[in-house]
Order: structure tokens, then sequence, then C-alpha cells
């Protein structure tokens, strides 16, 4: 990858508008989700208020609760409930900014598809896409993009991204990374994981898988970069997560569990028609998939998305935990990884469509990924103006 440009004034624009939008239109529905008796949001503002008042760590992930109390602490808001709220529309706008951000950094050269507002557009699509269903309401089988119900879930969006896309960068090619861009990677990834792990325990095998492999055909990679910047941050968080949450072990955490392997436990008590809600949720990757399947079979970007999400879907269906196995903590790995893969399979197709050429048979089949595109975004449109419209009317 060569040096990047400066981005002109139109992407900076576009980039505040993903931003802005997202965190406006999302930013407002979790505002009132904070009012809801049981639900996560309010629970997470306890947390953050016992970490400040008592130094007390509830759950391992405590990145969200920390930026709470951290807030409140420098005196920049005046209650815990507010910096909680303020922290979850930050980080949809930096999730907004991130998905942006990816997509200019790989068509920031390119004429058909470098625009600005074409990237605005397959970013907004990215962020409003849903599984393609009719209900307005989330349930449990389908794989959300934004369940709209987790803060933990909101915050870690954009590392995941960041995480991912860095992944990539020194996966698939030999490169000296400096000591900055090494620190960013480090960083991404340890803040992703104390954010929530449910993405890191999926990229963190499905690289190393992907590595050995290029390794053994005498492939480009980077192994330095990826031990330092992904597997050190990541094994030494997620060992002192399981340490303190799974392990039975003595614990400075609250939270307490083991895992078991019980295929469907989870989703087959919460939902039925898991054929249809996997196939309504994954609909454009898989089409991309498909369609392309010659030349996406041989792009490392889609090898390490699919194979991540592999993992996490395999973690929602195969694992439970022993107590708190109701709670379906593992199907978080399903919907982080299936957002990240849909990101992976926009880029993708957008450059099987900046490549077809004009008047070509071959629009057909990218007329169809459209297609399959658009009903996932009509979904989610539909979804955020019923939350939108229900929370607005309780303001």
């Amino acid at each position: 990858m060569p040096p990047l440009p400066r981005p002109g004034l139109s992407h900076v624009a576009a980039a505040v508008v993903a931003a802005s939008a997202f965190a406006l239109v999302h930013g407002a529905i979790a505002w009132h989700m904070f009012t809801l008796e049981g639900n996560d949001y309010i629970t997470h503002v306890g947390m953050a208020e016992a970490l400040y008042r008592r130094g007390e760590i509830i759950m391992p992930h405590f990145l969200y609760h920390l930026l709470i109390a951290g807030a409140y602490a420098a005196h920049l808001t005046s209650s815990f409930l507010l910096a909680a709220r303020l922290v979850v529309v930050g980080a949809y706008a930096l999730t907004g900014a991130a998905v942006y951000g990816a997509l200019w950094v790989v068509f920031h050269g390119d004429r058909r598809i470098g625009r600005a507002p074409i990237l605005l557009a397959a970013t907004g699509a990215l962020l409003v896409a849903q599984p393609i269903q009719h209900t307005l309401w989330v349930q449990i089988g389908y794989l959300w993009n934004d369940p709209y119900n987790a803060p933990t879930y909101t915050l870690t969006r954009s590392f995941a991204v960041g995480a991912f896309f860095l992944t990539v960068r020194f996966l698939f090619g030999r490169r000296r990374p400096g000591w900055r861009i090494l620190i960013v990677f480090f960083l991404t990834v340890a803040a992703g994981a104390l954010a929530k792990p449910s993405y890191l325990i999926c990229l963190l095998p499905a690289a190393a898988l992907l590595a050995l492999l290029r390794i053994l055909r005498r492939a480009a990679v980077s192994p330095g970069a990826l031990l330092i910047g992904l597997a050190l941050p990541a094994c030494a968080v997620l060992a002192w997560q399981y340490r303190h949450a799974f392990s039975g072990n003595p614990s400075l955490t609250e939270y307490q569990d083991t895992i078991v392997w019980a295929p469907l436990r989870v989703m087959r008590h919460w939902a039925t028609d898991l054929e249809w809600k996997f196939l309504a949720s994954t609909a454009f990757p898989l089409a991309v998939l498909l369609l392309h399947w010659k030349t996406a079979l041989r792009d490392g970007m889609l090898q390490l998305a699919w194979l991540t999400f592999f993992f996490g879907a395999s973690y929602a269906y195969l694992l439970s935990e022993t107590i708190r196995w109701t709670h379906g903590n593992f199907i978080w790995s399903a919907y982080i990884s299936l957002s990240v893969l849909s990101i992976a399979s926009m880029i993708f197709w957008l450059r099987q469509v900046s490549a077809a050429p004009r008047g070509s048979w071959l629009w057909l089949r990218e007329l169809a990924c459209l297609g399959v595109l658009s009903a996932h975004v009509i979904a989610g449109v539909a979804m955020d103006k019923h939350y939108l419209r229900f929370a607005l009317d309780r303001f």
C-alpha cells in the first residue's frame, strides 16, 4: 500500500456527515434506551458508578465503564447517566467515521468508485443494513448488524473495523511497519478486547490460521507486525479476561461462569426457523461470494472476513455458558463478525463494479448484488424509523 494522500475536503465532509447521521439517529434511539428498566444500558451505568466509587470491576470488558467514570471524574458531565449517553453517541460517530475511512483507504485512487457521494452512499448502506425480515423488533435468531440495545457492542464496532483492516494489511504482504502504526494496531486490538472481546476471539484464530498457511506456502506475510500488533495484546487481554471470568479462580471481577459445548442450546431456546433467519441475515455477503466465487475465493480480505465469521457463527450456535446461558453472550461474536464481513463484501463488490466493462452482461450480476443489498437497507430503514419513532414519542 503506497503512502496515503490527505483526504480532500469532500471526503472529510462526507465522513463527518456519515458519523453525524449515524450518531444522530442511532444515538437518539440509544438515548431513549437508558430510560427502560432492566435494559443493558442502565445496568452498565451502575457498573460504571461502582468502578468509580469502589474500584469494583464487575465485568472483564470494562472500557465502557472506564470511559463513563473518566468523563464524570473529569467533570465533563454532571451525572454518570449523561456520561454513559455521550460515550454511546460518540461510539456511533466513531463507527460511522471508521467505516467511511476504510472505504476511502481502499478507493481513494479509483475515479469511478472513489468519489465522496458514492463512498457516502456505501457507508450509509452498511450502517443501516439489517436482516431481510418483516418484524420491526430485534429478535434472537437473526444476526443483527446493530441490535440497538448493547452499549459495549456499539463501543467495540469501530475497534473491530480497525483491527480487521490492520490485520489484512500485515497478513497479506511483507511490510516493515513503523512504530506509529504498530502502536495504533496494538492499542486498537487491546481497546477492542476491553470494550467487548466478542470480535477478537474470532479474528485471532482466523488470522493465526491464515498466517500459518501463508508461511507454509512461503507467501508474503509480516509476522513481526502481526505478533506485536495483534497476537501480543490479544493474548494478554483475553487471557486476563478468561482467568477472571471463566477459570473458576478467585477473581477481580464479579462476573463468573464457565463455557460449555452446547450445540443450538441458546438459539433453539429463543428462536425457530434458524436456517431462514441465518440466510436472511447473511444474504448480501452470500450473494457476493456465490456470484463472484472464482475471484472471491482468491481474495485475501474475504478469506479473513469469512473465516472470522465462521468462528463467530460457530461460537453463537455451538457454545454456551453454564449459569447465564439464556443471556446468549456468544451470539455477539456472530453479530460483530457479520458486520465486518459485510464491510469486506461491500469493498470486494465495489471493486468488481469498478472493473466491470460498461455495457457488459456482467452488470446483471452486479445488479443482483445491488438488489440483495437494497433489501437489507430497506429492512434497516424500516427498523430505524420504528425505533426512532418509539424513542421520540417518549422524550
